[in-house]
């Protein structure tokens, strides 16, 4: 962090900047890079969805509000900055950001990580940017998702006692008498109430570490049991007998309720592997919503303003649920999400889609 507050330019944001900025102007270039940083550190998971819907050049396009909150940071630092007019800058600078958003090992990081692969859709709809920003997202999520299961290490901060020091107490006892002893154990009493309080602020953080790694493996334990018991809990039947059209949505849903910590286990996707989703079988989606239970629909629970950008299968059941039939919610859908309606999808693949939509969904944050 500089002394004003912006993070150390990114290696490289030079090269991503210079797509549009070909004047090499080192000044102009700075302050972008203070806008990017700025928009990065005032995240949320809504500026996010706005800067993928510019970024993919979405059909149902960003906010007004949203839009003018970004294009107003990035004036903020430049007052040369158009307002207007910059629609390719735009998507760079929102390009930028995003990628460093996700560079980080927190949850707006898993969560916008998730939502760059979910908007892109396993390449189905592309972006024009100087980096490749659903590589990077898939790299994110691998990354959070090592990083959550790897085992605390325990040691570290309690084998090192904290000293404790009673150079000041001595110090008391040069007056030896009532006061001075008096004082005397008033410091002493101190420093080791000091030194009790450090280590037991680092038996608190070892404590916590050891807590969320014995639940990240009771999640695993509990999505393993799901693999190995061979049945869907949602329907009540063995794995074999759900529609098979209908398997990549129901298996993607119920690995998600067993999620506890974005962005999931790295194992995912050979998890659903393993309970029959494969890539040599194809899918549409429109086939795949329609071949589930109106009443399991239902039971997700989802609100009907759901974005058809990150969350198009969500928004492909909403329709659905809206229409209450098979056929006349398909075209709309496709035109909204940008999507051909016949494209098929390897099962294995709208499966794991799905099961990163669901986490979006189940941990929304405001």
């Amino acid at each position: 962090m500089s002394n004003d507050g912006t993070t150390t330019m990114h290696p490289d944001f030079p090269r991503w900047y210079r797509e549009v900025g070909v004047d090499e102007n080192r000044d102009r270039l700075l302050r972008q890079w203070k806008g990017v940083s700025t928009l990065v550190q005032g995240m949320t998971e809504k500026n996010i969805e706005n800067a993928l819907r510019i970024v993919f050049r979405a059909k149902i396009v960003a906010s007004a509000d949203g839009l003018a909150h970004i294009r107003q940071v990035f004036k903020d630092e430049d007052d040369l900055f158009d307002m207007q007019g910059n629609d390719r800058e735009m998507e760079v600078l929102c390009g930028a950001s995003l990628a460093v958003v996700i560079e980080r090992n927190d949850h707006l990081a898993a969560s916008g990580a998730l939502s760059v692969t979910t908007a892109a859709l396993n390449g189905t709809r592309a972006v024009e940017l100087p980096m490749n920003l659903p590589a990077l997202a898939e790299t994110a999520i691998a990354r959070i998702a090592e990083g959550n299961r790897t085992r605390p290490d325990l040691q570290h901060g309690l084998t090192d006692l904290p000293k404790v020091s009673f150079a000041a107490a001595k110090d008391k006892l040069q007056q030896f008498d009532q006061n001075g002893v008096g004082a005397a154990f008033d410091v002493a009493a101190a420093a080791v109430a000091d030194g009790l309080e450090t280590f037991s602020k680092r038996v608190a953080a070892a404590i916590d570490s050891t807590g969320r790694y014995i639940a990240i493996q009771d999640e695993e334990l509990e999505m393993l049991w799901w693999v190995f018991g061979e049945r869907s809990e949602d329907l009540n039947q063995p794995f074999k007998d759900v529609a098979a059209k209908a398997q990549p949505l129901v298996f993607a849903k119920e690995l998600a309720d067993s999620t506890k910590f974005l962005p999931g286990p790295i194992s995912a996707k050979g998890l659903l592997s393993r309970v029959g989703l494969k890539e040599s079988k194809k899918v549409t989606i429109p086939e795949a919503v329609n071949a589930c239970e109106a009443s399991w629909l239902k039971s997700l629970g989802q609100s009907v303003d759901v974005s058809p950008l990150s969350l198009p299968i969500h928004f492909a059941i909403a329709r659905k649920l809206e229409t209450n039939d098979d056929a006349s919610w398909v075209a709309g859908w496709a035109n909204s999400c940008g999507i051909d309606e016949k494209h098929l999808f390897p099962t294995l693949t709208v499966g794991n889609l799905f099961y990163r939509e669901r986490l979006l969904s189940l941990f929304a944050r405001e």
